[in-house]
């Protein structure tokens, strides 16, 4: 039976050779879907699974860059820069509620450490500033029902009323504030005390923008279960001072490119804010970056820093005084505008009302953002008139001994020009039209130079055009009545003559009076000193004369007359001891805005330069409807006077006289 054996051997080697067969065409077919698998995955689709793999184990960051500073220098350390805005540190403090132990003991141990960040104690000087303000325009209206004064005469009220009624005040104040602070602090006990107690919370914010001090502060309280983060804001030292000027940042606690809004902020956001950098990068087994390869880094590119033209020093005076001003006579809104008539160089730049940049969210109004001096044009009034002189005299058809005799009144048209309080001069010189204020002689000037002209030198001194400044929001202000066809070339030219139909902005009415102050030659304004790039390059701007308007005599002779209005006239509160100062005033109707015609709300402004024969500054203050007196020399003058005296006494301005 051998071949029996053989033949089941034969059988047995035969299925072996099949099952072998079947196993390497089953690992070929296997290889084969591998292969085809990898070349689906590396060759045919190597971007999208590359993208995945990116995903997984890749990481894509965004790198923010560092925001360029703002910076301003002083007459005195010209070398030194102080910043107006810069980046700073701040933190975010929270509490872990899970690991407080006694949440009453942290809540009473906390709160008045907080206290400060969720509730803004009023300020008590300037409630103080307001209730006086109060006071002094309830006895300017009680005085004037009593005893009306005579045409020109300013009221003068009961100083010594007004001080005791003040100080009965203030007592009712100061316990006022006390009791509402101890309230707000019992009422934010409570809410911390709520989130404190939150059992099992692993996180809840209580207060951001911590600077470092307060920090530490807080921190050294030891309260177990409170933290804090820090993240980079924009900061602004200052706080109110120029804020009009700077605008601000919104806040960017997501480190993404910064967004800046009015002001300087806003006008050079794309310079300030720089450019977002990135990194791709693989990350091993401890969690490390590693840049392998087709990884890459690209660096953000920080901002340019900015140098302004503004002094520190005389800002910082300027802009106090514009607000306590501005709050003790009631005044709707203000300015002041320090320019350099030589360069156009700003100064001083200020407005109120203004605002904390720091806490902009926190601004009442949206008003309180706008810069005054660029964006509110207004009817200047009669400070218009020593333009309308520098017209006739430029011209040859007046001089400032040619007399005029004043009527009283003009009739042109239908309409009926008066003088202020329906005063009547007689014979007057061109220098005695500017020292009272004449309206009629202003229309006479006007009349004999001529429609065609007095065009010609509004467009000169750039009138109904922006100045160029480099701000947010400037208004070009209007001066289109005087191309009405109908009226144009009599009744608007006459009061236009002493500002009224025409607008224009405070710092439209400054870089007019630098005329005068640089012998007849316009110089463009300018605010920006130096560009520094974050390369190191430095950009310096250069003074630009835009054009000659009047000659230099005519110029010299209008600049006596403005000195002859300060000795003589309605500004001599302008006056400076040791200087010669030139100035005129303007108190201006506002127009109503029910009805045509002008409202009982006045403007009052005062613009200038000293020394009057080598000026140093020209400046303009103004304010919107102040409520305590009648004429501008009562407000906004001593306002001038004051800064003026400063600004002398910073420069070491040799004395005159």
């Amino acid at each position: 039976m051998m071949w029996s054996s053989h033949k089941t051997r034969a059988n047995k080697n035969e299925a072996h050779d099949n099952r072998t067969n079947i196993l390497v065409a089953v690992i070929f077919l296997f290889a084969l879907a591998i292969a085809a698998r990898l070349f689906n995955v590396q060759v045919l689709n190597y971007e999208t699974y590359a993208a995945r793999a990116l995903q997984q184990h890749g990481v894509a960051e965004d790198i923010t860059p560092n925001r360029g500073r703002i910076f301003v220098r002083t007459q005195a350390e010209k070398s030194d820069l102080y910043p107006l805005s810069a980046n700073k540190e701040f933190a975010l403090v929270y509490v872990v509620p899970q690991d407080i132990l006694n949440a009453t003991q942290a809540a009473e141990t906390l709160a008045p450490a907080l206290l400060p960040f969720v509730y803004e104690e009023p300020d008590e000087a300037q409630l103080l500033i307001e209730i006086e303000t109060g006071i002094r325009q309830r006895l300017f209206q009680e005085a004037v029902a009593t005893n009306p004064p005579a045409a020109g005469v300013e009221v003068v009220i009961d100083e010594g009323q007004a001080q005791t009624e003040l100080a009965k005040e203030q007592l009712v104040l100061e316990e006022k504030l006390q009791k509402e602070k101890e309230e707000k602090l019992a009422a934010y006990q409570t809410e911390l005390l709520e989130k404190f107690s939150k059992a099992g919370d692993p996180y809840e914010p209580l207060v951001k923008k911590v600077d470092k001090a307060k920090l530490k502060e807080i921190m050294d309280l030891n309260i177990k279960g409170i933290a804090y983060s820090l993240s980079s804001y924009r900061y602004y030292p200052g706080n109110n001072i120029g804020s009009n000027v700077l605008g601000y940042v919104i806040d960017n606690p997501d480190n993404q490119i910064t967004q800046g809004s009015y002001g300087i902020e806003g006008y050079f956001n794309v310079q300030l804010a720089g450019a977002m950098g990135a990194i791709k990068a693989e990350r091993d087994a401890r969690g490390e970056l590693s840049i392998v390869a087709d990884r890459e880094v690209r660096p953000a590119v920080d901002g340019s820093d900015i140098i302004l033209t503004i002094d520190k020093t005389i800002q910082d005076v300027a802009c106090r005084k514009l607000s306590q001003s501005a709050l003790r006579h009631g005044a709707d809104t203000g300015a002041v505008i320090i320019m350099n008539p030589k360069t156009g160089a700003i100064i001083a730049m200020c407005s109120y009302p203004d605002f904390d940049p720091n806490e902009y969210g926190k601004t009442k109004q949206l008003n309180y953002f706008n810069n005054v001096g660029i964006f509110q044009a207004y009817e200047p009034g009669s400070i218009f008139k020593p333009l309308t002189m520098s017209m006739g005299i430029d011209l040859g058809v007046v001089e400032p001994d040619s007399t005029f005799v004043d009527p009283g009144s003009v009739v042109i048209a239908t309409e009926t020009i008066k003088n202020a309080e329906n005063r009547a001069y007689g014979q007057v010189t061109m220098t005695g039209i500017l020292e009272n204020s004449i309206n009629t002689g202003a229309v006479y000037v006007a009349r004999k130079v001529g429609i065609n002209n007095f065009l010609k030198y509004m467009n000169a001194y750039g009138f109904g055009q922006k100045t160029g400044i480099t701000l947010l929001t400037e208004s070009p202000g209007n001066i289109s009545s005087l191309y009405d066809p109908m009226h144009g070339a009599d009744l608007n030219l006459a009061v236009s003559a002493f500002g009224q139909s025409i607008t224009a902005t405070p710092l439209q009415m400054v870089t007019a009076i630098a005329v005068i102050a640089n012998g007849g030659v316009l110089m463009k304004p300018y605010i920006i000193a130096e560009t520094i790039t974050p390369a190191g390059e430095h950009f310096k701007s250069e003074p630009q004369k835009i054009r000659r308007v009047i000659s230099p005599r005519a110029a010299a002779l209008v600049s006596g007359m403005m000195v002859s209005v300060v000795e003589n006239g309605h500004a001599k509160r302008a006056q400076v001891k040791g200087y010669y100062v030139a100035a005129k005033t303007g108190t201006a109707q506002i127009a109503s805005a029910a009805s045509r015609g002008y409202s009982s709300r006045t403007n009052h402004s005062l613009f200038g330069f000293a020394p009057a024969d080598d000026p140093v500054f020209a400046m303009i203050t103004y304010f919107e409807d102040p409520k305590d007196a009648k004429y501008a020399e009562s407000t906004v003058t001593p306002l001038f006077g004051e800064i003026a005296a400063f600004v002398l006494n910073y420069y070491q301005v040799a004395k005159e006289r």
